[in-house]
C-alpha cells in the first residue's frame, strides 16, 4: 500500500502544480488533461487518506521509535502535504456536499483555502518530490 500512497501523492501533487508542469514539460499536458477532471475525487482521497495515516503516525509514536527519523520526518511530512493538497483540490466537493447547508462553516473553508491555496504550487512540487522519494528510496534500501 505504501507505493500506492506514493503514486497518489505523485498525481495530486501533479495537478497542483499543473501550470508549472505543462510549462516545464509541454508533452505532459495530455496526460494531465485527461486525469483533471478527477481532481475533486483525487483530492478527497488524498485528504482521508493523508489524514488517517497522520492518526495512526502519531498514536502509535512509540512503535516507530525503530525507524530512522528521517523516514519518520518524510512520512509525516507527506501525510501532512496529502491533506492539504486534498482540501485544496477536493474543496468543491467539501464545499458542494458538506458546507450547502451551514454559511458560517462555509465561509469559514474560504478563509482556509484562501490562506492554503497561493502554496498550492509549492505543495505540489513537494508532493511530487516526496512521491518519488517513497518510491525510489525502499528500493535502494
Amino acid at each position: 500500500m505504501h507505493w500506492l500512497f506514493s503514486i497518489l501523492l505523485i498525481v495530486v501533487g501533479a495537478m497542483a502544480a499543473y501550470a508549472g508542469i505543462v510549462r516545464t514539460w509541454p508533452n505532459l499536458r495530455q496526460g494531465l488533461d485527461k486525469i483533471v477532471p478527477y481532481q475533486g475525487i483525487l483530492g478527497l482521497i488524498a485528504l482521508v487518506w493523508g489524514a488517517l495515516n497522520l492518526l495512526h503516525i502519531l498514536l502509535h509514536l512509540g512503535g516507530y521509535t525503530m525507524m530512522p527519523t528521517v523516514w519518520l520526518i518524510l512520512a509525516l511530512a507527506a501525510n501532512a502535504i496529502a491533506v492539504l493538497l486534498g482540501l485544496i483540490l477536493g474543496y468543491g466537493l467539501i464545499a458542494q456536499y458538506l458546507l450547502t447547508n451551514s454559511p458560517d462553516a462555509r465561509r469559514r473553508g474560504e478563509d482556509l483555502r484562501a490562506r492554503i491555496a497561493p502554496r498550492q504550487v509549492a505543495l505540489g512540487w513537494a508532493a511530487i518530490v516526496l512521491g518519488l522519494l517513497g518510491l525510489l528510496l525502499p528500493m535502494m534500501m
